[in-house]
């Protein structure tokens, strides 16, 4: 999910998806993100769960003849917010392993260090069960609308989005 975000946001900035392709480092533990990056992710996601929320408050209130279209575009949002919320993961997760990692490199830890490092992989582990049950509610939706399936296209070599997800789990 998190490379899919990656890829459709440098795609518009690229000259086609050719040159997109070449942009799409797909869960590259390299990326570093600021603080001020994280936060920013982190309001997006808040901002995605409010817009969710209310698409799902409506639900009961739409007609007879607009509720399938309005079913596929709350199943859009809702697959929309799963992709916002890996990659907030993704930055949380990276920012911390990339601290354990700066800890635990040392010849010798003190004790504080001991701690941070196992706190740390308390965080990413916590992180990885969160970011494991945002991949269960994507594929559940992504089985159901194919429209989100990037291999469909032609000029492009993706795997079915299914699959992916499956994997990530």
């Amino acid at each position: 999910l998190f490379g899919r975000l990656f890829f459709l946001a440098k795609e518009d900035m690229s000259s086609g998806t050719g040159q997109a392709l070449k942009y799409r480092p797909i869960y590259t533990e390299d990326i570093k993100v600021s603080p001020a990056e994280i936060a920013d992710m982190d309001k997006a996601v808040a901002l995605w769960e409010r817009g969710v929320a209310a698409i799902e408050a409506t639900r009961g209130g739409v007609e007879p003849p607009y509720a399938a279209e309005f079913e596929k575009e709350a199943d859009l949002a809702a697959y929309m917010l799963t992709i916002v919320r890996a990659v907030a993961a993704g930055n949380h997760f990276f920012t911390a392993r990339r601290e354990y990692l700066d800890i635990t490199k040392k010849p010798a830890l003190s004790d504080s260090e001991r701690a941070r490092a196992a706190a740390l992989l308390r965080e990413m582990q916590a992180i990885a069960d969160h970011d494991l049950e945002n991949a269960r509610r994507a594929l559940v939706i992504a089985r159901r609308d194919p429209r989100l399936d990037l291999s469909v296209r032609l000029d492009l070599d993706y795997a079915p989005l299914t699959e992916m997800i499956e994997a990530r789990i």
